[in-house]
């Protein structure tokens, strides 16, 4: 009996889009309103960072969505950027100065911060790399 082709690709890419779609509003919420008093170089950084993170994985939705190989290499690239972007806000945080750390938390911003770099970059990476998933996304991979 030949074995099924895993459908979690396309489940996964299906909450991709939906992460991105919600992300996107969010960011665009969070850069229509201030996200605090006065502008803070770093949380600009943190912003255009979370704005390239949501653009990349809409666009890593539609390869996981057609189970491009492309895609699986891919979206394990954007789940360790997205842990090490959660790291990374985390110790930025924890060194920031406490007015500015209490207003970005408390900000739009912050709520994005919670949105893009959330638990879902772990599950990508592993989702991604579990073998059935891998056996499965091999559209488009060239054959030597």
């Amino acid at each position: 009996m030949p074995r099924r082709r895993s459908q979690l690709p396309r489940v996964l890419g299906m909450i991709s889009i939906a992460h991105a779609v919600i992300a996107g509003v969010v960011l665009l919420v969070a850069a229509l309103g201030r996200p605090f008093p006065g502008r803070h170089h770093t949380a600009d950084l943190l912003f255009w960072f979370q704005v390239g993170m949501t653009v990349v994985l809409a666009a890593l939705a539609f390869g996981q969505l057609n189970y491009w190989a492309w895609a699986r290499k891919w979206s394990m690239v954007w789940g360790a950027a997205g842990l090490t972007a959660f790291a990374t806000t985390s110790a930025v945080l924890a060194m920031m100065d406490a007015p500015v750390r209490q207003a970005l938390v408390q900000s739009r911003l912050g709520l994005a911060m919670l949105l893009c770099l959330s638990p879902y970059p772990f599950l990508v990476v592993i989702a991604f790399s579990r073998e059935t998933v891998a056996a499965a996304m091999t559209r488009g991979e060239r054959v030597i």
